[in-house]
């Protein structure tokens, strides 16, 4: 069937003997990364009166907000799985939601539950979307289909609720309450994203006398990268102009990671507008206030040089593990940030005690909605065999005060490289906003070819499109990378960077992101220079 995703292989899941004490990979078919040895890290234990104590006002004041909202079921569930979004792309400095960048999600994080110690379960989303919708950890010899998790949120839902549901990656919904999506997986990666989700947004709409799930899963801020946060795309095709740009010849190269992580947060920017349109319906159709919503990520993606960006490892858990996720309740008055560590396999049990319907037992999740003791689980995220997909070949365990320290570290890396801003991210950042005029030490690079010259030359923001990557190379240097290079457009300079030479290319190439706002509708004048000193 199209929805089907390929099933998982049937492996046996490799645990080493005794608990799992450390943060420590246990199975595969290499027992961790190349050079990475299998006990890492010593286990922290944590001291728990004094984490009772810490926790205490929040629980507290979690009772007395659930107490307060409507007891009724809801009328409506809302439910929106982003994909490859970890939380530390969305915080700014102290830990909370940057409001400037992702306003939308700032202000869930004000008026809804935001569980800011939330993890992911599997580094797959054809695994770590099940266990969102069926409570469970993922198992080896399941697929991603109904029939291999037939007790899950959509058929347990369905005797009381409508289903309006539109799956991306999976196929929980029997084809019995839920038309399938057309396309495969692969298909739906990489075309129709924005659509699919535009069809869905304009079916959410109160139905009278009836309750109803209006559950989304979508592609964002997954790759491909070609969105800017004004909902213009500058790529056309999902294919990269430069073979192997962000993939694993280009997460080799120090610039280029850097780089990738840029396009990552400006599509998520993007998602943030996505995010805006689906509130603002519910909110101007009356459905805010009774309405159940739930936003959650399924896992995050990491930009570490020569590691792979969504196989979890030691060197990117806090990039990969720590998602975010917000509940509002019917009728909630007022937001809270709960820190206590939580699990995506515990929204189920939660939509299901919001909705007074009987929990299925036994569940690997529990409630949120009930302050419950401290939490004697670990966190725990199951990996896949290498880079092979939907895949179990082992997990990490490790404390939640070692995640708290691995995800503030995560994001103290992320503020410093882009702490002047997105679009100033190379060497020499400060050549970025002058006239090329004004400014000493830049020898034009008349061999530059650029990718996008033909686009450059009739700008049409009003089509959607405009050609803010600028991609190229130099032909007749001889290969080697490192130069530092500025991107000139009309005279001024909007992006700095370093040219490449991915392993296998016979060419010099250079990549770099420029503004939208700096491209004009018609012909652009953009032009390349060396920074030399």
């Amino acid at each position: 069937m199209s929805r089907k995703v390929i099933a998982v292989a049937a492996l046996a899941l490799l645990v080493a003997g005794g608990a799992v004490a450390a943060a420590r990979l246990t199975g595969g078919e290499s027992g961790g990364e190349q050079g990475e040895p299998k006990q890492a890290r010593e286990h922290v234990r944590e001291q728990q009166p004094h984490r009772a104590a810490r926790q205490a006002p929040q629980q507290a004041a979690l009772r007395r907000l659930v107490a307060a909202s409507s007891h009724r079921p809801p009328r409506n569930v809302v439910m929106v799985v982003f994909d490859e979004l970890p939380l530390t792309s969305l915080l700014g400095p102290g830990e909370a939601v940057d409001a400037a960048r992702y306003p939308e999600f700032a202000r869930l994080s004000r008026e809804a539950l935001w569980f800011r110690g939330a993890t992911a379960v599997h580094d797959s989303t054809a695994l770590a979307v099940p266990a969102i919708l069926d409570g469970h950890y993922p198992r080896p010899g399941l697929g991603s289909d109904y029939a291999s998790h037939p007790r899950n949120l959509f058929t347990l839902l369905a005797p009381k609720y409508e289903l309006h549901v539109s799956e991306e990656a999976t196929g929980l919904c029997p084809p019995s309450l839920c038309a399938p999506t057309p396309g495969s997986t692969l298909s739906h990666v990489g075309h129709g994203k924005v659509k699919r989700f535009e069809q869905w947004l304009h079916r959410v709409e109160p139905r009278p006398g009836r309750r109803a799930l209006w559950f989304k899963h979508v592609l964002f801020p997954h790759v491909p990268w070609q969105y800017l946060p004004s909902g213009l795309s500058y790529r056309r095709r999902p294919n990269e102009p430069i073979p192997g740009l962000n993939g694993f010849r280009g997460f080799g190269n120090p610039w280029l990671v850097r780089l990738s992580y840029q396009r990552h947060l400006l599509q998520l920017g993007f998602a943030d507008r996505l995010l805006g349109q689906l509130v603002a319906r519910l909110k101007r159709l009356g459905m805010w206030r009774s309405s159940l919503f739930v936003v959650v990520a399924d896992h995050g993606i990491g930009f570490h040089v020569g590691v792979e960006r969504r196989t979890v490892t030691l060197r990117n858990l806090a990039d990969i593990a720590p998602v975010p996720l917000f509940v509002k309740l019917p009728g909630q008055p007022r937001g809270l940030t709960v820190d206590r560590h939580v699990e995506t396999i515990d929204i189920l049990p939660t939509i299901l005690h919001a909705a007074h319907l009987t929990l299925p037992r036994p569940l690997d999740g529990r409630t949120l909605l009930r302050p419950a003791p401290i939490r004697r689980r670990q966190v725990t995220i199951y990996h896949r065999i290498g880079t092979r997909l939907n895949t179990i070949g082992g997990r990490y365990t490790f404390s939640p005060a070692q995640l708290l320290r691995e995800r503030r570290a995560a994001l103290q890396r992320k503020l410093s490289l882009f702490e002047r801003g997105l679009y100033k991210i190379g060497p020499d950042p400060h050549l970025v906003g002058r006239e090329v005029d004004d400014l000493q030490g830049l020898r034009r690079l008349t061999t530059a070819r650029i990718d996008q010259a033909p686009q450059l030359l009739d700008v049409d923001p009003d089509s959607g499109f405009v050609p803010a990557e600028v991609t190229g190379t130099l032909p007749h240097d001889p290969p080697r990378g490192g130069r530092a290079v500025a991107i000139a457009v009309n005279g001024r300079v909007e992006a700095v960077g370093r040219t490449f030479s991915l392993a296998g290319s016979s060419a010099e190439s250079f990549a770099a992101m420029v503004p939208g706002r700096a491209l004009r509708p018609g012909a652009n004048d953009v032009r390349v220079y060396e920074v030399v000193r």
